[in-house]
């Protein structure tokens, strides 16, 4: 089972790498995200969810051996270009 951390920020600023160290559990989604250069496109937005996936779920991802296009792809199906956070929710 994978496990799932869903990062929602509205600040004007943040580092998703910053976020993501504070979870070693997520470091190969980190790596990926810096890797298919999708941080500055993360980085870069004011209302953002983040819904990461743990190696466990990276590993089944990457035993595939998907170009790195595809795996930014995936990656960026995990980006949400909105604030989901409770309240929003009730």
């Amino acid at each position: 089972m994978a496990a799932l951390l869903v990062l929602a920020t509205l600040s004007d600023t943040h580092n998703i790498t910053n976020i993501l160290a504070k979870h070693p559990e997520f470091s190969t989604f980190k790596h990926y995200l810096t890797l298919s250069h999708l941080v500055p496109e993360i980085n870069g937005k004011t209302t953002i969810t983040v819904c990461a996936v743990n190696k466990a779920a990276m590993s089944d991802l990457l035993s595939k051996h998907p170009s790195i296009y595809t795996v930014k792809n995936v990656l960026s199906l995990h980006v949400l270009l909105d604030y989901f956070g409770a309240k929003k929710h009730h």
